[in-house]
């Protein structure tokens, strides 16, 4: 068995299955029984000799060592593998080979714009912005019945699920959505993830920049050009607008926090099945990413007056870097209580060639350990839902609130100076 962490701390990806060279069907002939080669392969041509009941003590035998919440392997035991999904929660999964066969395109290239659905009764967890799912006014806690020709039901879920994979951009879907006491038909584009981020200058000496998603790998280069904006522009403070971002990779977040954080600081914890904790992530002395002037022990945005807003589409990788930073003290969070993932998922390929994606950890962050996934993070200064304040109203305001505690900062700093140039007594 082989385990794949997963660098995510968001949506689970099926992975993509590695091209294989073509067998003679003596070779297949002589591996399916004797399952010394593919015997996987005894599943695609209706071999007598597959049982999936190794399958099943195999599976069982990962969620009881692995699984983060008690009770999964009996629950399997009781429910069997083609009823899986009833004992897991909403991040986790299994697939046959038929289905990672016929799931060759990694989720996260594509999208129609549905974060995930909720097991029990299919309603919509988080739509990703800027995708054609916002485009046609889906929203969270909107509940999917249909999807091409997959009707929901609570004893199958991952039909529906499946039907919302896309697989190749200008794919079309039309998917039957409940809405209150109101039924909508829509018809969704799969389209690629939209991963970058976007700075703007909003003046007041506050350095403005969007991160739409932790997908962008090009993010780490971008930091430093951000740096470099940051100390060549003459700013003071710095927003960054996390609303509806729904995670992506965890390195990514890390890397972000690291330009933030000193030396010492316990940025995260990692617990496992049963609370145990696995490992506590500090900060190291290091260069950050190469950015020109970093001063070795701290990251190059340290001490900045940073402000970040949230709402409660923010979620997984994006909540963990506000929290962590909140935490911290090196951040005030403005906005709406964030979605409250702080679980992450590991792979585990088993010997059929079959899969299980498994919640196996979760993020406690900072020095006190503080939990998030359930909770979410809590803003220092909320918005109410029922404020009627626009997005960019919402933007001004936590523009101002980093140009004051930049003002104030520097009214600090300047009184500190005095306080050490006058005479003692």
């Amino acid at each position: 068995m082989q385990v794949r962490r997963r660098e995510k701390l968001d949506f689970p990806s099926l992975e993509r299955v590695n091209e294989r060279s073509a067998l003679s069907l003596g070779e297949i002939g002589m591996g399916i029984c004797s399952g010394g080669l593919l015997p996987f392969l005894s599943i695609l041509i209706g071999s007598s000799c597959y049982s999936p009941q190794p399958v099943l003590e195999e599976v069982i035998a990962v969620v009881e060592k692995n699984y983060l919440y008690e009770g999964g392997g009996k629950c399997i035991r009781r429910v069997g593998i083609e009823n899986i999904e009833q004992c897991l929660d909403e991040h986790s999964w299994f697939a046959t080979i038929n289905d990672r066969l016929a799931n060759t395109a990694p989720v996260s290239e594509f999208s129609y714009g549905i974060m995930n659905l909720r097991s029990s009764d299919g309603m919509i967890v988080g739509i990703f912005p800027m995708s054609s799912a916002e485009e046609v006014d889906l929203r969270t806690n909107d509940f999917v019945e249909k999807a091409g020709k997959a009707i929901f039901a609570p004893s199958n879920p991952k039909r529906l699920k499946d039907a919302l994979i896309c697989r190749e951009s200008g794919e079309k879907l039309r998917v039957l959505i409940r809405r209150g006491k109101t039924k909508l038909e829509k018809e969704l584009e799969c389209r690629p993830f939209p991963r970058g981020s976007v700075s703007i200058n909003t003046g007041l000496s506050v350095y403005y920049l969007r991160i739409h998603s932790f997908l962008d790998e090009g993010l780490v280069a971008k930091l430093n050009r951000i740096t470099k904006d940051f100390s060549s522009g003459g700013y003071e403070g710095l927003v960054i607008d996390l609303r509806d971002n729904l995670g992506g990779y965890a390195y990514l977040a890390e890397s972000l926090l690291l330009q933030f954080t000193k030396d010492g600081d316990t940025i995260f914890s990692l617990a496992g099945r049963g609370g145990k904790v696995l490992t506590v992530a500090t900060t190291v002395s290091r260069f950050s990413f190469g950015t020109e002037g970093m001063k070795p022990g701290r990251g190059a945005l340290h001490g900045v007056p940073t402000v970040i807003l949230v709402n409660e589409h923010t979620a997984s990788a994006s909540e963990f870097f506000a929290g962590a930073m909140q935490e911290l003290g090196y951040a005030l969070v403005v906005g709406r209580r964030t979605f409250g993932k702080g679980v992450g998922q590991s792979t585990y390929e088993l010997r059929d060639g079959s899969a299980l994606h498994l919640t196996d950890l979760e993020y406690l962050l900072g020095p006190r350990a503080k939990k998030l996934h359930g909770i979410g993070v809590f803003p220092d200064v909320v918005f109410a839902s029922d404020d009627g304040v626009s997005p960019s109203e919402e933007r001004a305001s936590a523009t101002g609130w980093a140009y004051r505690w930049a003002r104030w900062s520097r009214a600090h700093a300047c009184l500190l100076d005095q306080l050490e140039s006058s005479p003692r007594f």
